[in-house]
């Protein structure tokens, strides 16, 4: 009888344990996408795009635009996952496509803290052309993201 009461009661221990644990589970990158949208700033003469969360509409960001854009808008890319323990993603955006000796495709990346619902700063994330890629550098250590472009300053965002 007691090794049965020990062994119900191990079992409600583990199952408020798995409870505890799965709600504590992290956000995928399918999710952290399904919470931003590109939205048009109808209000003004100058066609503003934003990055919104659709969860939490304070968090927004001002798109930058680098040039014309095919299909007349900025659309998102993809959603990259820096660190998944600390909520840290990319959300990347095609800015416009400048240039008068050739046209360069430019999308720049929003830094996004999940899981305190913040963020980061945005960067250029990458450039193509029909020559080559000459992209900003992105290296990803623990606790810090470090940008790095040719003929600028380094930046670093820790989080």
């Amino acid at each position: 009888m007691h090794l049965l009461r020990s062994t119900i009661l191990r079992i409600c221990l583990l199952t408020l344990f798995l409870l505890a644990y799965t709600s504590l589970t992290f956000s995928s990158v399918d999710e952290v996408k399904k919470q931003w949208r590109v939205h048009t700033n109808k209000e003004s003469d100058w066609p503003l795009y934003w990055l919104v969360n659709t969860e939490h509409p304070e968090l927004k960001q001002e798109m930058f635009l680098a040039g014309p854009i095919a299909g007349g808008r900025p659309w998102i890319d993809k959603i990259i996952e820096v660190d998944q323990n600390k909520g840290i993603y990319l959300i990347t955006y095609y800015a416009g496509q400048p240039g008068t000796s050739e046209l360069v495709d430019t999308y720049y990346a929003l830094i996004y803290n999940d899981t305190k619902k913040s963020l980061l700063g945005q960067y250029p994330y990458r450039y193509i052309s029909d020559r080559y890629d000459y992209s900003p550098k992105w290296i990803f250590e623990e606790n810090r993201i470090l940008i790095t472009e040719e003929g600028g300053d380094p930046v670093t965002i820790n989080y």
